[in-house]
């Protein structure tokens, strides 16, 4: 009984032992793995953090989107609220300087005096003496008849070829056709000068000899938008420096007119001059 008594104090002191080395074991291994999961998963978010601070922010191409709806909404603005295309520094001058209206040179002169103003305008020149002016447009009718043998009408194309180029040798100006009045506001929105041939007495202006002049330049130089009125020079009267005459009523006037003297006139070809500044 004794012995066997020795052998199981022996078996709980040997298995006392075991669990206590055990436990000594088990708080090493935990000691030594814990430190190692806590490294990896450090460096794993250091990592992390070095990729996304590598990534490009999207900021800028967000906003770029909202910078651009901006820079439209201010065109269109810049667009809507315009009031008003003013030409600066465009003389004036009536075709018949002195009131000379008994004079047929002067009298059929809308051709050689819009000519001479837009040239004039066009090379800087903002002011003519009426004395100036006389003597230039009488010196242009004689140049026609010498050359052409006829001075009083003169077409939209023949008064480019005969009096622009071959008067004042001036190059930057254009012949327009099939247009529309928003033809005209655009070349006056690059800041261009338009010369337009028309039937006068469509325009319904009371100031001309009624019932007007059937066959007539006029230089316009402007657009009011708020009152949809085109601004011009009309050299066919005294006062007509500024002159307004309603969109619709100017272009329905609008008719190239063939050369010569009161040559019948076959339809309304919509035509227009466009002058450049050098």
């Amino acid at each position: 009984m004794r012995y066997k008594l020795r052998i199981k104090q022996k078996m709980f002191f040997w298995l006392l032992m075991a669990a206590i080395l055990g436990s000594f074991l088990f708080l090493d291994i935990k000691k030594i793995s814990e430190p190692t999961i806590i490294k990896a998963v450090s460096e794993q978010t250091t990592e992390s953090i070095e990729v996304l601070e590598n990534i490009p922010t999207t900021t800028p191409l967000a906003a770029e989107p909202s910078e651009s709806k901006s820079e439209k909404i201010e065109t269109s603005q810049a667009t809507t609220t315009e009031e008003k295309i003013y030409i600066t520094g465009v003389p004036f001058v009536v075709q018949a300087p002195f009131g000379e209206w008994k004079d047929p040179r002067q009298q059929d002169a809308c051709e050689e005096m819009t000519t001479l103003l837009a040239v004039s305008w066009a090379e800087g020149v903002n002011k003519i003496n009426k004395t100036e002016a006389k003597e230039k447009i009488l010196g242009m009718v004689e140049f026609q008849e010498e050359n052409f043998g006829e001075s009083r009408d003169t077409s939209a194309a023949d008064t480019i070829e005969r009096l622009y180029v071959g008067c004042f040798n001036y190059q930057k100006v254009r012949l327009e056709e099939n247009i529309t009045s928003e033809n005209i506001i655009q070349e006056l929105r690059k800041g261009n000068l338009v010369v337009v041939p028309a039937n006068g007495q469509l325009l319904k202006n009371i100031h001309f000899t009624q019932p007007g002049p059937e066959r007539h330049m006029i230089i316009i130089r402007g657009f009011d938008f708020q009152t949809r009125k085109f601004i011009t020079n009309d050299v066919g009267f005294g006062t007509g420096e500024n002159y307004q005459y309603p969109e619709e009523l100017l272009f329905n006037a609008i008719a190239d007119y063939p050369s010569g003297y009161h040559v019948l006139r076959v339809g309304m070809p919509k035509t227009m001059i466009v002058v450049e500044k050098e």
